[in-house]
């Protein structure tokens, strides 16, 4: 069918055939891509990081079965799943960002014209504050500048994972005038690793011995390889040993004679904006001239860090004040630059830390319903059932007398989180909280069943009441009973579900992001917010008094009720003794 479509319909679509296809060169008369073989996620190796292990996995199945097996067979065009990003399925639950940057760049630096991308946006938005998006960008700028050399893309180095160890390997291409070359290395060690230009980029023995080749970075940010040398002219024929630190990738362009420098560099902000509100970000495109410059990675800095930070061209506003963004080209010697002034963040009623849509991950752990429990009589119950980060259940109202004791209980679906309620109690739209401390008095913050008062440490902590806790009882949703003393009215109460965090937000980790280890959508948090009506207690005694001054009270000395007073002698009116 592909070959009728192709032959009398179009020419120019572009055909991936999976199921049926082996590594034979023989696919590439019809279709324009084939399957790497074999399951579609798994893990290879022994890395500390799981992610590591998925991508080992996937490139030693195109080692094995087409650069060993079928050595004709070309990896240029081969669908491999190039990067996943998802909390579903079997697949690697490491989130950290830079095994996900290296996991993402690999992608693209392995020379496939078949680049999948299953990734989750709502991780991708959240995850070191979006720079995914930035880091992906570049990758498919790098694609486009490389499209003319790309073909020629082969593998280099050895076996990802050999049944014992992990090799060093990669991929190179060369057109005679352009090159590319990628290492990376699996192991949980650093790995030295001995080749020449000429093996690696596979150039034939025609071409003399003499010619350099000068290779630079392919990305803005990535450290120096311990044994090469960037931005100087290197025989094809000489023997260069490098030393890969464990868990890495490194990626390099490659100009054979003299590379065409940048000159000149121009720094604008996404649709024209110089302007970015505390806790966004903004994306800064650089245009490098001229287009064909050899390299086109750039150094990204910030004049002041403290207001807004500058990564791969995706500034991250902090504090509100004015900072030069600035990008230099390679060689040092061209720079671009511009200024962004950081505003104060808008208030936001009841915030969170992360957008209120966002999906978020499930990771098996969900609010299935909420009681409110009045004077242990009094029972309210919310049903939940859904998983989001955050969910809007304002149009649902618990109630309570002015003054009452309740007991909050969490039915959750899942094991070790923690529950945490609050009442907006001055109604100023913001749950008021003590961070990083053990004392909430005088605070929004009404119960919780554990904190440590210290994201890093969560061995020993304590629920609301006082009560230490270490060990399995850290696995606790049992918030201890509380008081409300407040005026009759109405209220807005959080309920959350999260992991040692005090925070009405959500748990942020020490990186800034939600996706760290125990961060809120590392665990799967959750945040209901609900209306709560304070109602006021009837006061028998206003009654009374009420009465008494509408009914007279009359008796004689002996406490015999009287009609009416005597006309003389000794009597109670209303409490009084009286004498006529």
């Amino acid at each position: 069918m592909e070959q009728y479509v192709r032959e009398n319909l179009r020419r120019d679509i572009f055909f991936n055939t999976t199921v049926g296809t082996w590594a034979s060169p023989f696919w590439y008369h019809i279709t324009d891509a084939t399957w790497r073989q074999e399951n579609d996620y798994g893990k290879a190796g022994n890395n500390r990081i799981d992610r590591e292990n998925w991508i080992t996995y996937r490139d030693h199945l195109v080692y094995q079965n087409y650069v060993t097996r079928s050595p004709l067979c070309p990896i240029n065009t081969l669908m491999t799943h190039g990067f996943i990003l998802t909390a579903f399925g079997d697949v690697s639950k490491n989130m950290d960002y830079e095994p996900l940057r290296r996991e993402l760049r690999c992608a693209f630096v392995c020379g496939s014209g078949m680049v999948e991308l299953y990734n989750d946006y709502a991780l991708m938005n959240n995850i070191r504050h979006g720079q995914l998006w930035a880091d992906l960008a570049e990758c498919i700028k790098w694609q486009k500048r490389q499209a003319d050399v790309l073909p020629d893309a082969h593998w280099v180095g050895g076996d990802p994972w050999d049944g014992t160890k992990a090799n060093v390997y990669g991929w190179a291409a060369w057109n005679g005038k352009k090159a590319t070359l990628a290492l990376r290395n699996g192991a949980n060690e650093q790995r030295q690793y001995s080749f020449t230009l000429r093996e690696a980029l596979n150039i034939p023995k025609t071409v003399p011995a003499g010619t350099t080749i000068t290779l630079g970075k392919s990305f803005c940010e990535q450290d120096a390889l311990d044994g090469l040398v960037e931005g100087r002219p290197i025989a094809i024929d000489d023997v260069l040993t490098v030393m890969l630190p464990a868990s890495s990738l490194y990626a390099f362009d490659g100009v054979q004679g003299t590379p065409v420098a940048v000159k000149m560099l121009t720094l604008r902000g996404e649709h024209g904006m110089s302007t970015v509100a505390v806790g966004k970000t903004l994306v800064v495109n650089a245009e490098v001239l001229p287009l064909d410059a050899s390299f086109h990675a750039l150094t990204w800095t910030s004049s002041t860090p403290s207001i807004a930070t500058i990564s791969g061209g995706l500034v991250k506003a902090l504090t509100p004040g004015v900072t030069t963004i600035s990008a230099v080209s390679l060689d040092g010697k061209v720079m671009g630059s511009m200024k962004v002034t950081v505003t104060e963040k808008p208030f936001e009623p009841y915030a969170v830390n992360f957008e209120k849509d966002a999906k978020g991950t499930d990771h098996g752990r969900m609010i299935n319903s909420i009681s409110w429990t009045v004077n242990d009589k009094d029972e309210q119950t919310l049903a939940v059932d859904a998983y989001k980060p955050y969910i809007d259940k304002t149009s649902s109202v618990f109630t309570c007398p002015a003054n009452s004791q309740v007991t909050v209980r969490f039915n959750i679906k899942g094991a070790w989180m923690n529950g945490y309620v609050y009442i907006d109690k001055n109604n100023d739209k913001v749950f008021a909280f003590n961070p990083n401390s053990l004392d909430q008095s005088e605070t929004d913050v009404m119960t919780y069943s554990f904190y440590s008062g210290s994201f890093e440490d969560d061995t020993v902590g304590q629920n609301s009441s006082g009560e230490q806790l270490t060990g399995n009882r850290r696995n606790t949703m049992t918030c201890p009973t509380f008081n409300i003393n407040l005026e009759p009215g109405s209220y807005r109460v959080r309920f959350k579900m999260d992991w040692n965090s005090i925070d009405p937000g959500g748990q942020v980790g020490s990186d800034g992001t939600l996706t760290q280890h125990n961060a809120f959508f590392n665990t799967g948090g959750s945040i209901v917010d609900v209306t709560l009506n304070v109602v006021a207690v009837p006061n028998g005694i206003s009654k009374v008094r009420e009465q008494s001054t509408k009914t007279e009270y009359l008796y004689d000395v002996t406490g015999r009720r009287l009609q009416t007073a005597p006309s003389k002698g000794v009597y109670i009116h209303n409490g009084k003794v009286l004498v006529k």
